[in-house]
């Protein structure tokens, strides 16, 4: 392959996308970070935009050729839906008219990236939840629904099981805890029933919920009963989406799982649990941590996808 020719691999999520671009003959070319590219979180207009500005940044600061692009993969987070997914796809074409352009999930290139293979199950597990699994070109999704629809096991869920069932909890509603007075330090409230009016307003954001996760696997370490549950509700949930994967199709009973996000990556504690957990629950499941990064995923993936066509119509130069 010719050094001129190049391909890229995007990285999205709620807050940023990290983007990769590496030459005809695999060398590193450059790493960018730019905006959110999930579109519930910035809206399909916003993702878009910061979709193409990123890709012409690196086009300009690196003085690519953009018609000399073989192939690029975006794996985001809230892609899911083929409709989204052939919007941004033409918006990219537009710009990169001769690559093979693949947009898919950021679960699907946690897959290729986590296991170094496409084919498995992946699990992520932070400020939102969700599974996705491939096998012999068939695809199932569990979960990610969002937020206000599910996420269930997710740091925001965790940290939103802990507001509601403390304030049960003070109402003799369930189990007792001591996270109402950590839950009052963290968001700097006064009495309880402030959550009352933060929970129902705008003000109610989901990453300012999903911070007070690790507070609550404090609590688990200090034995609190409420948090011990609610931490053992959420492996439950996230055991719950394999459940769903393996039910749809039994070869997954033996599969790999890969997990990541930010709950797994920054808790021993959970990786623990929820290891234990599958081990009785799916113990011919191969629970592991990633290999190499969703954006080493993408890259893999963009690279599978030059393809001779690819090449033949920038000009039989490779």
């Amino acid at each position: 392959m010719k050094k001129e020719f190049w391909y890229i691999g995007m990285d999205g999520g709620a807050t940023k996308c990290r983007a990769e671009v590496h030459d005809g003959e695999d060398n590193f070319i450059c790493k960018i970070i730019g905006g959110s590219t999930n579109i519930y979180s910035s809206g399909l207009k916003q993702a878009n935009d910061n979709i193409i500005s990123l890709i012409d940044r690196c086009i300009k600061e690196n003085q690519l050729d953009r018609t000399k692009c073989l192939s690029l993969c975006l794996g985001s987070a809230g892609l899911y839906d083929q409709m989204d997914k052939n919007i941004i796809e033409r918006k990219i074409k537009n710009l990169l008219p001769n690559a093979a352009v693949n947009v898919c999930s950021d679960a699907e290139i946690l897959l290729v990236g986590g296991l170094k293979k496409d084919q498995g199950i992946s699990l992520i597990c932070g400020t939102g939840s969700i599974a996705f699994a491939k096998m012999n070109e068939l695809i199932y999704r569990e979960g990610g629904f969002g937020w206000r629809l599910g996420d269930e096991g997710s740091a925001w869920w965790i940290s939103h099981q802990a507001i509601i069932r403390t304030l049960k909890s003070k109402e003799n509603r369930d189990l007792p805890t001591e996270l109402d007075k950590k839950l009052l330090n963290f968001f700097d409230f006064k009495n309880l029933r402030d959550f009352i009016r933060f929970c129902n307003s705008d003000e109610c954001k989901k990453d300012k919920e999903a911070a007070f996760a690790k507070r609550v696997f404090e609590s688990y370490e200090e034995q609190d009963q409420l948090a011990i549950d609610i931490v053992t509700c959420a492996i439950d949930e996230l055991i719950a989406l394999i459940d769903g994967i393996v039910k749809r199709n039994s070869l997954f009973s033996t599969s790999d799982l890969v997990i990541a996000g930010g709950i797994f990556e920054k808790n021993k504690l959970f990786v623990d649990i929820f290891k234990d957990t599958m081990k009785i629950k799916h113990p011919s499941i191969n629970v592991t941590l990633p290999k190499a990064s969703a954006l080493e995923g993408a890259l893999m993936i963009a690279k599978s996808n030059i393809s001779i066509s690819c090449c033949e119509s920038n000009q039989n130069l490779l």
